[in-house]
């Protein structure tokens, strides 16, 4: 059931959302909108999460989710592409660390990160709550504290470790 109510902007800049139309003569912008669209906007607002931005990006330039038949070539491309360019940055840093290389390092791993949410957006899931439920397993991973790990480095799962729940993203 959607409770709908008015989201405007108020003198202050500020979102607001209100049951009654607001009458104040100095509201900027309002809106028919629903108590979940505001929470929403107070989100996106106040804290943004890579998610929203993504979705801000695409929305802003009519790209296409699978439900409206977008394209996951389009998609796995940009992907790849980002993940190349992040590697040959990485290397380059790691070979030769200055700060010219490290901003460019940075600025390719943040474009891996804006991909990998363009996942999230296309498929339209929590990418947030999905990580939050796979940093929960990881986390069962500990063994009084502390992480096993194989002579190589690679960190094993621990007697208690739980599968994450995935179910209602």
């Amino acid at each position: 059931m959607s409770y709908y109510g008015y989201t405007y902007t108020g003198p202050d800049g500020e979102w607001y959302w209100s049951e009654r139309l607001p009458d104040h003569e100095s509201i900027l912008d309002v809106k028919e909108s629903s108590a979940a669209e505001m929470l929403f906007y107070n989100r996106v607002k106040n804290n943004p999460t890579r998610e929203d931005w993504v979705t801000e990006f695409n929305q802003a330039g009519g790209n296409r989710t699978h439900l409206e038949e977008g394209s996951i070539g389009t998609q796995v491309s940009c992907f790849s592409e980002e993940l190349i360019e992040f590697n040959e940055a990485l290397s380059d840093y790691v070979s030769a660390p200055t700060n010219d290389n490290r901003q460019k390092m940075i600025k390719e791993w943040a474009d891996v990160q804006v991909t990998l949410s363009n996942f999230a957006w296309f498929f339209q899931f929590d990418g947030e709550e999905a990580f939050r439920r796979v940093h929960g397993s990881n986390m069962t991973k500990l063994i009084d504290g502390q992480l096993l790990k194989r002579e190589d480095g690679k960190i094993l799962k621990g007697g208690s470790y739980t599968a994450p729940d995935m179910s209602g993203l």
